[in-house]
């Protein structure tokens, strides 16, 4: 047991610790400035910096842990993506493409490289995102090890997710981010457990620990997709209704690996979440997909319309989705 003289001691230390923390956290409140441009900067960080990371993925009961290694330099940016629990798989993304390694399935899928979608990022200016969500300030807290600034992002309508953030105070890395439904539940959650920056990072971190050689390859980076809304036999799908804030960033007929039929994807986005349309002719006799699977923060609603397969992937709620996919139609050229 601590004698009287001892316990006064550890009480005066815990007492100018509670004290150093406590300035520590008001000078971060002081500085803070806008929430909107906090955002503004942990984007352009995620993008600009060099950063090595372990961290926590987590939606519904699945939980994943994974290691971030990102380069920026004059040649732009490349990252490489490992998992470390569950199958050992790897992505690896430049400027140009994206290569996703499977080795429990012994297949390699290479694509055209796409804005990532694990950490939150801008897809277009603040200022018009802030037209659909609100940019609130929340104190300040720690992760990671480190002092971080918190904000959070409050949707407008019911049509969208709401993202709590915990921001590097130093350098405005995201150190955590939880999507959150109406309820304010952490629907999908990442938080950082180790994080160093580093100057440089050498090459060797950014190739693939796993020698694909002998694995099946789908290369959809060089195939040819049809853009501007109509495929090869002037067929064209769109969706008459998707959230206010929405518009179209991608539309594209492209023939997928595993399917003989092309495949009409239309991608919406708002600046922050995504909806991905996928429609596909049904083969004959086949059985269509209908109604709902969710994963932690991502939504898919499938459906039908005369012998199309009409799959609805949206970062946004249930009713959402649905509502766009019921939405899909056909229309032919004049």
């Amino acid at each position: 047991m601590l004698d009287a003289g001892r316990t006064e001691h550890c009480c005066r230390t815990l007492a100018a610790a509670l004290v150093c923390v406590a300035a520590a956290g008001a000078a971060l409140a002081a500085e803070e400035g806008d929430a909107q441009e906090l955002f503004e900067k942990m984007t352009t960080a995620t993008r600009t910096l060099n950063y090595d990371g372990v961290f926590v993925y987590s939606r519904g009961n699945h939980t994943d842990s994974m290691r971030l290694i990102h380069r920026a330099d004059a040649n732009g940016e490349q990252e490489r993506l490992i998992s470390l629990s569950g199958p050992a798989r790897e992505v690896i993304r430049d400027n140009q493409t994206v290569t996703c390694i499977y080795p429990d399935n012994l297949s390699v899928l290479v694509e055209r490289s796409r804005p990532r979608k694990l950490l939150p990022m801008l897809r277009q200016p603040a200022l018009e995102i802030a037209t659909h969500y609100r940019f609130v300030p929340l104190g300040v807290d720690r992760a990671a090890n480190r002092p971080a600034w918190v904000i959070g992002i409050v949707p407008r309508t019911a049509f969208r997710y709401g993202y709590r953030l915990w921001i590097d105070a130093q350098t405005h890395l995201v150190l955590r981010s939880e999507v959150i439904n109406s309820h304010g539940a952490a629907l999908e959650q990442i938080v950082f457990t180790q994080l160093s920056l580093p100057e440089s990072i050498p090459d060797e971190l950014l190739r693939p620990s796993i020698d694909g050689a002998k694995f099946t390859w789908y290369d959809q980076s060089g195939k040819a997709a049809v853009r501007g809304g109509t495929d090869a036999r002037g067929e064209s799908w769109t969706a008459r209704w998707v959230p206010e804030g929405f518009s179209l960033r991608e539309h594209e007929v492209q023939p997928l690996s595993a399917s003989s039929e092309p495949v009409e994807h239309l991608v919406y986005s708002d600046g922050l979440a995504m909806i991905s349309i996928f429609v596909e002719k049904l083969p004959p006799h086949a059985r269509p997909l209908k109604g709902f699977s969710q994963m932690g923060a991502v939504t898919a609603y499938s459906t039908t319309s005369n012998d199309y397969q009409v799959t609805v992937v949206g970062e946004v709620p249930p009713l959402a989705v649905r509502q766009v996919a019921s939405s899909v139609v056909y229309s032919s050229p004049p």
